[in-house]
Parts: structure tokens; sequence; C-alpha cells
């Protein structure tokens, strides 16, 4: 019998009967193991969270909520800083606040007021601590009284240099500032030049003007010349 059992077909049945149970324990006991596993940690979680363990899990919710509540003071103490400074400042800022603004350049008529409208003749040249005069009277009796002169409205300066007469915008500003655009003028030929004052160079005189001063019977255009030495320009009217 035993012969016949261990033999052809029983045989292989019985070994492949063998490796059967064997693979079904092997299973049996990897599942078992992963069981024992998963439910060992569940427990210690549930240990830890009734303990008030530090675990992230527990942790992590109030540190997150603790921020808002962190920051909230913080910024209305900084609003209440901020108020008191304002408060302790009261008087000054008040001040700041009524206090006028500064005036703004003027032009034209507003600052040229006192000598707008006369005609203005030129009488002194002071160049390099020198001054050179014209006589006045001495030009009307050659028929040359006009030379020289310069007359201002609201918003342009003209007159007659020698002999052309000329045209100009000019600009002024704060503090007695004057700018004179370019000069247009006529285009007739020079045959006299009183007291050897070149009509170009009166030209270079008006386009250096910078500031001027008056005491309503004189005016002075403060200029340089074309070497950028100061020099002024004195008319009377």
């Amino acid at each position: 019998m035993c012969k016949l059992f261990f033999s052809g077909n029983m045989r292989r049945i019985y070994t492949l009967g063998i490796f059967l149970i064997c693979g079904l324990l092997l299973i049996s006991a990897d599942d078992c193991e992963s069981m024992y596993l998963e439910e060992l940690q569940m427990s210690q979680a549930q240990a830890g969270y009734g303990q008030g363990s530090t675990a992230p899990t527990v942790s992590a919710t109030p540190v997150v909520a603790a921020a808002p509540a962190a920051i909230e003071p913080a910024a209305a103490d900084t609003s209440a800083a901020s108020t008191a400074q304002q408060s302790n400042q009261g008087g000054a800022d008040s001040a700041t606040v009524a206090a006028p603004e500064a005036p703004s350049a003027s032009t034209g008529a507003d600052f040229l007021k006192t000598i707008i409208g006369k005609e203005w003749k030129l009488v002194e040249l002071r160049l390099s601590g020198k001054s050179l005069f014209l006589d006045r009277n001495k030009l009307n009796s050659e028929g040359a009284g006009d030379y020289f002169t310069m007359t201002i409205d609201n918003s342009r300066l003209s007159g007659r240099a020698a002999p052309n007469r000329y045209t100009t915008a000019y600009q002024a500003g704060s503090n007695n500032s004057l700018t004179l655009l370019p000069v247009v003028t006529t285009l007739m030929a020079t045959s006299h030049d009183p007291e050897r004052l070149q009509e170009r160079e009166y030209y270079q005189y008006l386009a250096g003007v910078n500031s001027w001063k008056s005491n309503q019977k004189t005016l002075e255009l403060y200029t340089t010349d074309a070497n950028k030495k100061e020099a002024v320009l004195v008319y009377s009217n």
C-alpha cells in the first residue's frame, strides 16, 4: 500500500498538496504580521491623542489657530501707537496744515508791474569794475535819441538798438529773476556806435540777462558778456 501510495500519480498529488499547504501558511503569516502592525499603530495613535501627545497631527492645529490671534493684537498695538503719536503731535501737525504754501513764481506784470509801460533809455554799462556812460543829450543832438532804448509790456520787451529795432519775449520769476528769449531784429546796416557800444554787443548783453532791479527811476538788468563776465545794463526813464 505504501509503495502504491508513493508512486505514480499519487506521489505527484501528495507533493502538490504539501506545496499548497505551505503556501497558505506563508500567506497567512504575512497577513497576520501586517494586521498586527496596523493594529499596533492605531493603538499607539489613540493612546497618544488621549494623553495630549506632541505628535505633529495633534500639535499642528493649535499652532495654526494661534497665529491669527498673535497677529491681530500686534496690529492693534501699532494702530494705537500711531494714534497716540498723532495725538501727541497734534499741535505741530495743526500748525503744518495751517501754514500757507510758498508762493509760486510770478511772471509778467505780476513781477514787473513797476517798470511796465515806460520807455527805458540805456545810460550806463558796468563791466569789470568800469562804467561806460551814454550821454543822452548828445545822442538827442545827433538824432539818435531813441538808440538803446527799451519798452516792456505784459509779455514782451522791445525797443531800438543802433539803429535796428528789436523785440523778444521774457520770462520773469521769483527773486527778480528774468530770462529773455532770443532777440528778433530788423536788418538795417549799422553806421553809428554810441560810445563805441556796438549793436551786436548790446544784443549779447540782453541774451545773458538773468535778473533785474528797479527803484522807479532806474532799471538795472544783470547779465554777462560774451566771456561770461558779470555786467549791468542801467536804464533811466
